[in-house]
Formats: C-alpha cells, structure tokens, sequence
C-alpha cells in the first residue's frame, strides 16, 4: 500500500513470495485482524508485514504473522520511519528471521506474543534512529516456563527466551530465561521481568 487513511481488515494474505502486506509511504492506516501466512516463498532475506519508507501513524493490531521463510522476518518496521507505528495484540510464531525486526525509534509494542522465530525480537540501527525501541509485555517464549514476558527498553540488541539455559552452581531458578545479544558495542536492554507466586514454587 501507498495510500493515506487505508484500513486492511480480515484479510488473509498467503504464500507470496515476497512480503505479504506492506505500508509504503503511507500515513494514517490500519492492519487490523488479519492473517499474513507463509510468504517470502522464493526470496531470501524478506518479511510477512512490513512498514517503511516515510509511513507514519500506522497501527497493526490483533494480527497473526506466521512462517515467513527464507530467513524473513514476520514484522519488520525499517527506513526512514516518521512517526508512531503501534504494534499491539499481535502474535508471530514460526518465522525464520526475528518475530519483531525493528530499525526505528517511533514504535510503541504492547502485548505481542513471539515464538518460534529465530530471535524473538531486534532492534537494529541501520537508519540513524533516534532513541531505544519501546516494549510492554513482550512474551518470548522458548523458556523452561510458559509466558515468559518481559517489558523493556532495547539498542542494537536481539532478544529469544531460552528453554536450555546452563546450570547454576548454587541457584535455582524460576523458569525464566533469556539470551540476549548485542549487535555493536553499542548494544543495551533494560528490562523488567516480573512472576508470580507458582512461580517460586
């Protein structure tokens, strides 16, 4: 799409081989409630839902993202980016590349479920953004426990839950685990992970 004030609702968009929906140079749109399913068929390195390119005001909201192949991304938000992109409500699973791959400062990510991607999610900058990639509650997944969810501020990091975590000579853990891996030395995340009572148990 190249349009202003577009609205995308239940659709399905499956198996292209490039991405399978994407906002263009395009303000004030919507994604909502639909299903983007194995697309980047035959090219390498691409996404299932992308926002780029001067776009802004975009929300994606109550979306399914699932088994972008050829190291593709399921949601990717890159180049030039003007302003508030939301990601909200949306799960991502079984994608080769990252759940979430984000190269821009003016995304908001609220209640994303990511699993089964290579990494659940990276913040990369590759355009000169301005600040950290925003996140509330972030369910990673891939730990010894279910619903690994963290909140956090991240640059120039990838984040996966991890279900095979080493031993700790003297500690025991909680179920929740995750690796984190800087990109450049200017990498960081400062996260808040939060558990319950079970949890301790």
């Amino acid at each position: 799409l190249r349009t202003d004030g577009f609205t995308v609702e239940n659709v399905s968009a499956v198996k292209n081989n490039r991405a399978g929906m994407q906002a263009y140079n395009a303000t004030m749109g919507v994604f909502r409630d639909v299903e983007v399913v194995n697309n980047s068929d035959d090219i390498d390195g691409f996404y299932g839902l992308r926002v780029v390119d001067e776009s802004a005001d975009v929300l994606v909201e109550n979306a399914t993202v699932t088994g972008t192949g050829n190291n593709g991304d399921g949601i990717k938000v890159n180049y030039q980016v003007l302003s508030n992109v939301t990601i909200r409500e949306v799960t991502v699973l079984d994608n080769d590349g990252a759940g979430l791959h984000i190269s821009s400062s003016v995304v908001d990510i609220e209640n994303v479920t990511a699993h089964n991607n290579n990494w659940s999610f990276v913040m990369e900058d590759i355009y000169q953004a301005e600040g950290p990639a925003q996140v509330e509650g972030l369910d990673v997944g891939h730990s010894t426990a279910p619903n690994t969810t963290l909140s956090f501020d991240a640059w120039n990091v990838r984040v996966r839950g991890n279900s095979t975590p080493p031993s700790h000579p003297t500690e025991v853990g909680i179920g929740r685990y995750l690796e984190i891996q800087e990109i450049d030395t200017t990498g960081y995340l400062n996260a808040s992970i939060g558990w319950t009572v079970p949890d301790l148990s």
